[in-house]
């Protein structure tokens, strides 16, 4: 099951790195609905003790819980949820996606800000998502009791 990859050696480092980038995004592309149904389906029983070895074990991916469980997300919300097509979201990077999820817009409208935005500017329109501006106000306690204006007698 071992399949080499083979980089053509014509190309310069430089196209070598990106050629392999995209390999890595195909490979993605294919690997998360099958982690999806690894999990649902519990196909790693028999194999491993949990789906988490499964995930972490090195006779399994050697991956982190944390890179699974964006897979899952991604595969559920997209595709199991929004019926959209594998296609729709292939090649995509998967953390952007997994990121977009919690925002609120169409699943296509996602699609299409993963397509066009860095991580770093969905991260900061995350951020100031969830900004709150702090506000101030005096309180005044009784000097006898100790009690607020509001609560005092």
């Amino acid at each position: 099951m071992n399949t080499p990859l083979t980089v053509p050696e014509e190309l310069s480092v430089l196209d070598q790195s990106i050629y392999l980038a995209r390999h890595i995004n195909i490979a993605v592309d294919i690997l998360r609905p099958l982690v999806y149904r690894v999990f649902a389906e519990n196909l790693w029983e028999g194999h491993f003790s949990s789906f988490g070895e499964y995930v972490e074990s090195p006779s399994g991916l050697g991956k982190s819980q944390g890179y699974a469980s964006r897979l899952k997300s991604v595969e559920e919300y997209y595709i199991i949820e929004s019926g959209m097509s594998p296609e729709d979201i292939s090649g995509l990077d998967q953390d952007k996606l997994y990121e977009l999820r919690k925002f609120e817009a169409t699943p296509q409208e996602k699609v299409c800000m993963a397509r066009t935005l860095t991580r770093q500017e969905i991260k900061e329109m995350r951020n100031d998502k969830e900004i709150t501006p702090h506000a101030f106000a005096r309180v005044c306690y009784c000097s006898v009791c100790g009690l607020s204006e509001e609560r005092h007698p």
